[in-house]
């Protein structure tokens, strides 16, 4: 997992690199793919692995989340990211 938090900005990355799968979620996401992050690339050039890239469209209706929605959107995807992979 990779996480990224600058002002109220924040993205999360999770790789699975043995089934070529992974989430990206991100607090701005408005309109984003994959291809928007510099650091798809580098890590599928580091793992030689073209992943399967799943975007998490997520936000609130105050543009933010408070710390409590991120930790339990966290466990969500965490649990829904076990459950594809095992």
């Amino acid at each position: 997992m990779i996480f990224y938090f600058c002002s109220k900005h924040w993205s999360l990355i999770i790789v699975c690199p043995d089934f070529k799968f992974s989430y990206i979620v991100d607090s701005i996401n408005e309109g984003k793919t994959h291809k928007n992050y510099m650091l798809v690339k580098i890590i599928e050039e580091v793992f030689k692995i073209n992943f399967k890239w799943h975007m998490s469209h997520l936000w609130n209706e105050e543009g933010y989340f408070e710390e409590s929605q991120i930790e339990n959107l966290v466990v969500d995807l965490m649990s829904g990211f076990i459950e594809k992979m095992f």
